[in-house]
């Protein structure tokens, strides 16, 4: 797949790859230690709509770790934890854990070799000793010994245990002889709240008009990459913008909600012109609409500050064609001129969401 050649590919998603030339570019820290980042690509999908074959395009984030010495990477989360973390024993079983799954790399042997990290020793290199067995003869020996008689490496860095690599047997790695392969992502579970609340900002620090730029330029970039398929198969992309009628809705005023200390809305809107539209006449029964409609105005409602009265009609419909929601959407605004809210009760799985949401969006709303 040409993209994926200078891309990372997760799902149906791309990143760039990280550039050793300038290892920041694009990307952000999402943590004091330096060793995770957000990178920004973009999502794409091929689907069948009205209009013909469609491709889907957007702006996408996710983590990866730093890449580079896994000395420094260590050392980095090392000082982080040590502001909370005091036992030696109990920090270094923390480093195990985050570092445990990462790809890795040495070139000791003379050539590059890959290797993907299980756990780390107990003691530092130069107290981390193993049998080495010379011509049937085995003797104790330490891991910064071994190194520097059998590849004539120095290891001076005894600040952090050797590293264990998966392996059919076990093995020893000084950590200052491996390097962190770049472009691994980031799992959920590697996640603290601080990365995901650093993420998140980051993710929602772009205004729509520089996120729709962006996602123009990956759709050019879809176009410049994918020039020898779409020539061996005779196909082109119109790199426009579908455009579908909608409306700009502007910028509410409003104030935050402290849900925690109770606080009313600020300046609540009453809720009196509104219609309930069920179309699960045959799983929700009038006496289980009625405790819905109950629930959603004197408990629901009033949690959260507002004043919401009885709709002012009920349509029930066991028929659910997009010609009959647009029906439906005319009478209600015909029965209730006013008219501020719709609500559709329709069944778990039920796909007449989508027709409901067009109809509301794009047509009728």
């Amino acid at each position: 797949y040409g993209p994926t050649s200078d891309r990372i590919p997760i799902g149906n998603s791309l990143y760039p790859k990280w550039d050793a030339r300038n290892p920041r570019l694009g990307r952000v820290d999402i943590d004091n230690a330096g060793n995770k980042q957000v990178v920004f690509g973009h999502y794409q999908s091929t689907r069948l709509t009205k209009i013909g074959p469609t491709i889907l395009v957007d702006r996408s984030a996710t983590a990866f770790f730093t890449g580079g010495s896994l000395a420094d990477f260590m050392y980095n989360m090392k000082d982080q934890l040590a502001q909370r973390v005091r036992d030696q024993r109990k920090l270094f079983e923390i480093l195990a854990k985050e570092s445990k799954g990462l790809r890795v790399y040495t070139d000791h042997l003379g050539y590059r070799r890959s290797y993907t990290i299980k756990g780390l020793s107990d003691n530092p290199p130069d107290r981390q000793t193993f049998e080495l067995d010379e011509n049937g003869r085995k003797r104790s020996v330490s891991v910064k010994e071994y190194f520097k008689s059998q590849y004539k490496k120095d290891i001076t860095d005894m600040g952090l245990p050797c590293l264990i690599p998966q392996a059919s047997k076990l093995i020893y790695l000084p950590i200052e002889m491996c390097t962190l392969h770049p472009d691994q992502p980031v799992s959920r579970a590697k996640l603290d709240p601080f990365n995901t609340s650093k993420m998140v900002r980051e993710c929602g620090s772009k205004s729509p008009e520089e996120r729709f730029d962006a996602i123009t330029e990956a759709v050019r970039t879809i176009n410049e990459t994918s020039a020898p398929y779409l020539t061996e198969f005779s196909l082109s992309i119109d790199t426009r913008p579908v455009k579908v009628p909608g409306r700009v809705i502007g910028k509410p005023d409003t104030k935050g909600l402290d849900r925690g200390a109770k606080v009313p809305m600020y300046r609540a809107v009453r809720l009196d012109h509104w219609v309930c539209v069920n179309l699960c006449m045959n799983w929700v029964d009038d006496a289980a609409y009625r405790e819905f409609v109950k629930g959603l105005c004197e408990n629901g409602a009033r949690s959260v500050g507002m004043t919401v009265g009885q709709p002012t009609k009920v349509f029930k419909y066991d028929r659910q064609t997009p010609r009959d929601i647009a029906t439906i959407f005319r009478a209600a605004k015909q029965e209730c001129p006013r008219l501020q809210l719709i609500l559709f009760i329709i069944p778990d799985d039920s796909l007449i969401y989508s027709t409901i949401k067009e109809a509301g969006d794009c047509h009728l709303g």
